[in-house]
């Protein structure tokens, strides 16, 4: 819950998931649109099929091994994979921290199914293609644009969705559909479904944290010391740990903290 409220804050939304502040920007052809499009720009410099099993990171350079046994190096390494595929890369050079914070993240496990129609057929009977199911396979589904409708598998459902036979899997999530919009949702074009809790590359959709993880990633933050360093005029540095803080007097003798001391004696 307090992710959300900080997440809405973040988008300056009012509400949960509003539509105007976090579906106000997207791709007319699909997101998958901007990868395929950088792709044509990098042409060969992009490797495909070409799995990676390690990655050695060190100040001077980088080591990229692939399964097949091939070596790459370069300057820094930039890893754009999923948690879940990224996990399965074994990881040296950087701290135990960094690594601790990768495996916390969890990713929700969940498929996807689109339809695709000849028409935006919602908007005819004066509906904005949007639909929540709670007793289905589905968690709902929402208009990606003209004439398509995608929908969610959230993870509480994934086991009901992989155990529905695959050449039965299409028309149960149809009949779903045609059930919140009625018959003008029977006769797809097209279906599409992606298991992306399954599959190797993605192993899931979005990434979270359970409750409790990021106040880890917290503490661990601020276990951390830093040492400043102070600079002497010939150049040599010296390390030193910051003075104590001076005492209030303006606390209460009580709250100060004094040097036990002898007795008053008083005198003769």
């Amino acid at each position: 819950m307090l992710a959300d409220l900080r997440r809405e804050s973040a988008a300056g939304a009012e509400g949960f998931y509003n539509y105007d502040v976090w579906e106000n920007e997207r791709v007319l052809e699909g997101s998958a649109t901007v990868a395929l499009t950088m792709a044509e720009q990098l042409g060969d410099r992009i490797r495909c099929s070409s799995p990676v099993g390690a990655i050695r990171i060190s100040p001077h350079r980088c080591e990229v091994m692939l399964t097949t046994g091939e070596v790459l190096t370069a300057a820094n390494v930039v890893c754009a994979v999923p948690a879940g595929p990224l996990r399965d890369i074994s990881i040296s050079g950087i701290s135990d921290t960094k690594l601790a914070s990768l495996h916390r993240q969890k990713s929700a496990l969940a498929a996807k199914f689109v339809a695709v129609y000849d028409h935006s057929f919602w908007e005819g009977a004066g509906l904005n293609g949007v639909a929540y199911m709670e007793h289905n396979i589905l968690g709902g589904v929402w208009a990606q644009s003209a004439g398509i409708m995608s929908g969610l598998v959230p993870p509480q459902r994934m086991g009901t969705y992989l155990a529905t036979p695959r050449h039965h899997l299409g028309q149960a999530l149809i009949d779903e559909v045609v059930d919140a919009f009625g018959d003008a949702a029977a006769t797809p074009a097209k279906t599409y479904t992606r298991s992306w809790g399954t599959a190797p590359w993605t192993q899931g959709y979005v990434t979270a944290w359970r409750p409790g993880d990021a106040r880890q990633e917290r503490a661990a933050v601020l276990r951390v010391r830093v040492r400043p360093v102070a600079v002497r005029p010939h150049g040599r540095r010296r390390a030193h740990w910051p003075r104590r803080r001076p005492r209030n007097p303006h606390l209460p003798l009580t709250a100060r903290r004094r040097r036990p001391h002898a007795p008053r004696q008083e005198p003769p």
